[in-house]
């Protein structure tokens, strides 16, 4: 189909969706000719609270939430044994996939557990710390007051080192914003504490809520002189949008934010979460190209990638209905380009169409408000 036939057919499923107002029209330009920097894996991280992940969705670090750790001990403090295979199964898969586990190791909230705390950190952490890349001594809703969360974090840092002198440990693991990061980090630098990583969650309400606990944390390291500084660590996120507005397009928002970051790991919570928007964002390549939305008087917000020779723009966020026009420059050459645009609704793509070499390759299709867009283009020799 030629260019003209391409443009046509698009508009003419506008007209036939019902659409009275012709969309306003948004230019995309995409620079393939040279990457700007490999997409990092940083952001194939995923939280869940009960082990249970997302099938087909490729990792790199999972967290673990506290209430596996919980299970261990819960049958341990009866008067039984500690009941492990639930975890020891957890731990068997993700290793044997080659993923990253964050383990949060949660600070009791009574005192009952008090003098029996080390002895079951150290069992946990001989038990697991050939397959936990990082101990994260977690404190959760119920222990109130930084002092008893510092208290329980120094005594399990020298159980875990009893256990693997070697052990990455950190914490709090505590939703921004908060005061225990700063404590834990003051604690450290002045007793001379192993830190290894600080970890906290956040909840999207806005990207700049990502964006601002980074900020803060990196604040306090740097008011902090740590013998060593520490990696950073969003152990658990999730796009919480209060607005009204479409999740996804937050949650692509912070994916597009967490590769620039200088993050060890960033979690995403899929337990509540919707992860189709993430399938569509594991879809890029792994070489970042640049993208440009001119003018972005919509929202409209976009990533490009190449992957070999093929070209792909994920676009999402726009406020109202638009024509986006795009133009792909600096593209392999070859006979023909086929152009697939696929939601994220259906795995087959909306339109498929095939339109003579040209560079730079042109394309035109309506993005409905709130829609999430994946634009692939393969060149045909």
């Amino acid at each position: 189909m030629r260019l003209f036939g391409l443009i046509f057919h698009l508009l003419l499923a506008v007209v036939t969706s019902g659409w009275s107002q012709e969309a306003r029209r948004v230019e995309v330009s995409m620079d393939c000719r040279e990457g700007i920097g490999l997409i990092p894996s940083v952001w194939r991280g995923g939280a869940t609270t009960d082990g249970v992940l997302p099938v087909g969705l490729e990792l790199k670090t999972v967290r673990l939430g506290p209430n596996m750790v919980r299970t261990v001990w819960a049958t341990k403090l009866a008067g039984g044994d500690y009941s492990w295979s639930d975890l020891d199964s957890r731990l068997d898969t993700l290793a044997s996939a080659g993923i990253d586990v964050i383990l949060a190791v949660p600070v009791p909230g009574g005192e009952a557990l008090v003098d029996l705390w080390p002895e079951l950190v150290y069992d946990l952490a001989s038990r697991t710390h050939k397959k936990v890349g990082r101990f994260e001594i977690f404190q959760g809703e119920e222990v109130t007051g930084n002092a008893r969360y510092l208290e329980f974090y120094e005594s399990a840092v020298w159980a875990i080192y009893r256990a693997n002198a070697r052990a990455r440990i950190g914490g709090p693991g505590t939703m921004w914003p908060g005061e225990t990061l700063s404590a834990l980090i003051s604690q450290c630098t002045e007793l001379d504490l192993p830190l290894n990583f600080v970890s906290w969650g956040v909840r999207l309400n806005q990207i700049s809520d990502l964006t601002d606990s980074m900020a803060d944390a990196r604040e306090l390291l740097r008011e902090n002189r740590l013998s060593s500084r520490p990696g950073l660590v969003i152990s658990r996120w999730q796009a919480m949008p209060l607005d009204g507005s479409d999740p996804d397009g937050l949650m692509l928002s912070a994916l597009r934010e967490i590769v620039d970051m200088d993050l060890d790991a960033a979690c995403m919570n899929f337990s509540g979460s919707d992860e189709t928007a993430v399938r569509m964002f594991a879809r890029m390549g792994r070489v970042r190209v640049g993208l440009t939305v001119d003018p972005n008087t919509h929202g409209l917000r976009g990533m490009g990638s190449l992957a070999g020779e093929e070209a792909m723009a994920l676009m999402w966020g726009t406020r109202d209905s638009v024509q986006v026009d795009m133009c792909f420059a600096g593209i392999a050459w070859g006979r023909e380009i086929r152009i697939r645009r696929f939601d994220t609704g259906s795995s087959a793509p909306l339109e498929n169409v095939v339109i003579p070499m040209a560079d730079p390759a042109r394309a035109s299709f309506i993005l409905r408000k709130d829609e999430v867009s994946l634009v692939w283009l393969q060149v045909v020799e």
